[in-house]
Parts: structure tokens; sequence; C-alpha cells
């Protein structure tokens, strides 16, 4: 039913314990690992990771020493035969309950093509593991909805994105979780999500799963929906307007409309 994608880099100890957290899910996905040009010390415990969680393992010959994340979700997504696909970071983990909750949500909205649903850390990663591999927990932070208690974090500390929402609709918000985006593989496929020349991402950190990315801005596309949404209030101040022309030619191109963006909202193109 569901393949996640996960584009990997120099982060062994990470992708262990992102794999780790797949393999508790109540409903296990397929695991497909892209490695982004890892050092060969790395490469080679990442190999091990894989083969100990029966995950394939790519690594693709790049003519640049570094490619962008998002080509590495594109050599992915060609091995994706799922109803769905998301697209992972190696630093993520989750609740046993995440994969369920996510097929759940895009089961009940038919129409929605994508989705960045919320997921919480689950408890048996609140360990002295974490603090044996160098993660600093004292930055997470936590908000309550009132009836369920969402957060997003890296490993290494910092706090991102974080929102909370009780009854997730499939269009309320662009909350951009870094790389958690879940697609229908049919739509992923044909619209060719990942083109990393659209657009250049200028953020702190690339993120796998962006769709047309500005200064860590993520546009998403919901059918006759579109939308992008500012990751971090601070970037508000270096979006440039050439950046804005870019969204705006890219939207036309893709979908005959061109629109004004409109920050931390949720654009709306085509009724």
């Amino acid at each position: 039913m569901v393949t996640a994608v996960t584009a990997c880099w120099d982060r062994p100890d990470q992708l262990e314990m992102h794999l780790e957290s797949l393999s508790k899910q109540t409903v296990v996905p397929k695991c497909i690992v892209v490695d982004n040009m890892s050092e060969p010390e790395n490469n080679d415990r990442q190999i091990k990771v894989c083969e100990q969680y029966n995950a394939p393992y790519f690594q693709p010959m790049w003519k640049l020493k570094r490619h962008r994340l998002s080509s590495c979700c594109n050599i992915g997504l060609k091995w994706v035969d799922t109803e769905f696909v998301c697209f992972l970071d190696p630093d993520s983990i989750f609740d046993n309950t995440y994969i369920e909750q996510c097929m759940d949500l895009m089961s009940r909205y038919s129409n929605m093509a994508m989705a960045t649903p919320q997921y919480k850390i689950p408890d048996w990663v609140r360990t002295k593991r974490l603090l044996d591999y160098g993660y600093d927990l004292s930055n997470i932070a936590i908000m309550d909805s009132g009836k369920k208690v969402f957060i997003n974090f890296w490993l290494d500390g910092q706090t991102r994105c974080m929102s909370t929402v009780a009854d997730p609709k499939p269009i309320l918000h662009t909350f951009h979780f870094d790389g958690n985006v879940w697609f229908r593989t049919k739509f992923a496929k044909q619209f060719k999500i990942f083109d990393s020349k659209i657009i250049d991402h200028q953020g702190s950190r690339s993120n796998a799963a962006m769709v047309g990315l500005v200064n860590g801005a993520s546009l998403v596309i919901i059918k006759d929906l579109a939308g992008y949404h500012i990751e971090h209030d601070k970037v508000f101040s270096t979006v440039s307007k050439s950046n804005e022309l870019k969204v705006q030619r890219y939207l036309d191109k893709k979908w005959g409309t061109t629109v004004v963006p409109s920050f931390n909202k949720l654009i709306l193109i085509g009724g």
C-alpha cells in the first residue's frame, strides 16, 4: 500500500533509528534508501543497516559531487509500485501508528494528491540511546491541541515548523514537516514532483520532499489548489522579489495561472 523513500547522506546512526522506527509500525511500509554521495566509511555502514532491515539501497553515479536530495527522491520514485509514497528524511522517527494514521488520512480524502501529516515522538526514542549518539533533546518543544500532541524535530536538537491540528483536512494548512510528505504515487510520477532546476533552495538545510523550492518554502499542489508555506518566520525577510517571480512563472507554466505569493497562507488557484 505504501512505500517510504529515504534520501540518506553520511548518517548511518540516524538511518538505523529511522528504519527501526518504520519496522515498528502497525502498518510496515516498503522502504527504499537512496544514497547522496556519502563518504565511503559511512556508505559501508549504511549498506549494512539497510541489509539488516531488508531495504534496497541505491547508489547513483552522480556527475556532480553533491546532487540535490530531490534528485535522490526521483531515483527512488522510479522503483515505487504502491498506491502511496512518502519521502522521509533519514533523521526522522515516528510513533508506531504514524503510517497507519497517514494512510487513513489519505484514504478519507480521495482527491488528496499530497499531504504533510503531523507526527509525534515515540516514547522509545526518549532514551540514553539518543544521548549516546550525541543528540541534544533540550530544544524539543511541545504544543497540545487539546486532543493530541504533535511534535516535529530534528535529532540534532532543532525544533522546526511545529504545529498542531485536532482534525486534519486535506487543504487546512500547508504545514511543512521536514521530509515527511505523502503523495499518491500516480500523481507524483505524472507530475514529476521533484524538479531541482526550477527554484533554488537557499535555506539552512535541504529537505528531501519539497515541491519547488524558494528560500525554505515548499510549493504544495493539491488537485486544483496550490500554495506554499514559509518554514521559518525569519526566512520572511530573506525572500527576494526575484524568487517570488520564479514561483509565479512556475505556477503559470504548470497551471495556466499566476499568483502573488502570500506568506504563511494557503494560496488558492482555480477555485
